[in-house]
């Protein structure tokens, strides 16, 4: 209208009609605005905000498809109900037939047995027909019945022969050699002594007084004679190694203390010559077949045990080497209870009453290092060599007989007894006199239990 008026009148119009041309644009702006929203709802899917989008809100309900509906919860299944009595028969009948099938499978290898068929070991064929007795007879005894076998833990190295039953058998341990020089030649031949000598050998006892000494892989290294009137009846070694001492007593109370050499094996001259000779004809055999340790014997010294209250030699119930000042002590217990020391010259040091009750006399001595354990009967305590005293230990809780006693190596307050009825206990003894109970394993066996 403004472009087709006369410019004269198209002034008078723009001032005199201000409004329409801005509420026609306004009206025009609000129609693009529209329809680029609903043109924007058309590409995502979504309507507009405001009254604008009443219409296309009501179109999509009315075209939306309908929603599914959850479907419905099915109702547990019935539990089945049987009375006590079935089923007690229903069990019943379950085990009937277990058993029969097992019965089926025994007579099998039953059958098998005895034919032979089975790929088995004698020993095992015959442990399974040789006659036991009846399991059901035999009570167990709860907390008694061992939960394994000893093959389980011990697994045995080597099996030693003897002509007699050995009455004492004791570990004598070696000293550690060390590689010595300067030279690696002789470095070298001083390690290949120690990689062949072994950390201790076995002394077996048997009561003719003949002593046998072992390597620990079996091999016989010496056997002499301890060199007694009487039987043999008790048998100690040096408790650590710093010398190889035995001490052997007989049922007069004579007590002989030997000592025990072990070197490396060196050929003679006279021994190569003719070694090289042999091999020079013969079919050539290694040096190292034979015994590679030289083991002598030499008797030290022998003391007698000193008469007893009544004018005669008590009977000897055990030994015990001891250390008093850094020297070697041989200890003796009687059956009057007492405990005789003496000096490695076999001087008489004295006499010490180990027993306040009546009974056996000292049944046993322990020594490790500077302890020294004694035990007679319901008695057991620390003896002092120094002061020739003994300590009676009292802990709580443990009541009968000691049947052993041992120091723990590991910690020397811990002492570990065993008694009668084959239980062990294990008291932490402070100062010699304060005992505390530590463990208790209980008895797996109704015999007298040795401890080491």
């Amino acid at each position: 209208l403004g472009f087709a008026l006369p410019s004269s009148k198209r002034r008078v119009a723009s001032f005199t009609r201000p409004a329409e041309p801005c509420s026609a644009m306004r009206q025009l702006l609000k129609l693009l605005l529209a329809a680029g929203a609903c043109f924007a709802s058309a590409q995502d899917g979504t309507c507009p905000a405001g009254a604008g989008g009443a219409a296309c809100r009501a179109a999509e309900e009315a075209t939306a498809p309908p929603k599914p509906r959850a479907p419905p919860v099915p109702a547990p299944a019935p539990i089945p109900q049987v009375d006590l009595i079935t089923q007690e028969m229903d069990e019943l009948k379950t085990l009937l037939k277990l058993g029969e099938d097992r019965m089926s499978l025994l007579k099998e290898l039953q059958g098998a047995t005895d034919t032979g068929k089975l790929p088995l070991s004698e020993a095992q064929v015959r442990a399974l027909k040789e006659d036991l007795p009846l399991l059901s007879e035999i009570a167990s005894e709860g907390e008694r019945t061992p939960v394994a076998a000893a093959e389980d833990y011990l697994v045995s190295k080597t099996v030693m022969p003897l002509e007699e039953a050995a009455t004492h058998v004791e570990w004598i341990l070696l000293k550690n050699q060390r590689p010595t020089g300067s030279t690696s030649s002789s470095s070298s031949s001083a390690a290949s002594a120690q990689s062949t000598t072994p950390s201790c050998i076995l002394a077996a006892a048997q009561a003719d007084g003949n002593v046998r000494l072992f390597s620990p892989t079996g091999e016989l290294l010496l056997s002499f004679a301890a060199g007694h009137d009487q039987p043999l009846v008790q048998m100690a070694v040096s408790p650590t190694h710093e010398e190889h001492l035995i001490a052997t007593g007989d049922t007069g109370g004579s007590i002989r203390l030997h000592k025990v050499t072990v070197r490396q094996r060196r050929m003679t001259k006279e021994e190569k010559s003719a070694r090289t000779a042999r091999n020079s004809t013969d079919e050539k055999v290694s040096q190292y077949l034979g015994t590679q340790l030289n083991v002598t014997i030499q008797l030290q010294r022998q003391v007698q045990l000193p008469p007893g209250s009544t004018g005669e030699v008590p009977s000897l119930t055990a030994l015990a080497l001891g250390t008093h000042r850094g020297a070697r002590q041989i200890v003796a217990g009687d059956s009057e209870g007492r405990i005789s020391l003496f000096a490695k010259n076999g001087t008489l040091r004295g006499h010490i009453d180990a027993t306040a009750m009546e009974g056996p006399g000292v049944e046993g001595l322990h020594s490790y290092h500077s302890q020294l354990i004694f035990r007679a009967g319901m008695e057991w305590g620390f003896v002092n060599l120094d002061k020739l005293e003994v300590k009676h230990v009292e802990c709580p809780k443990f009541e009968g007989r000691v049947a052993a006693a041992a120091v723990d190596s590991q910690q020397l307050s811990r002492v570990l007894l065993s008694d009668t009825a084959g239980a062990v206990w294990v008291f932490n003894v402070k100062n010699k006199k304060d005992c505390e109970l530590e463990k208790k394993f209980s008895p797996s066996t109704s015999f007298k239990a040795p401890l080491e």
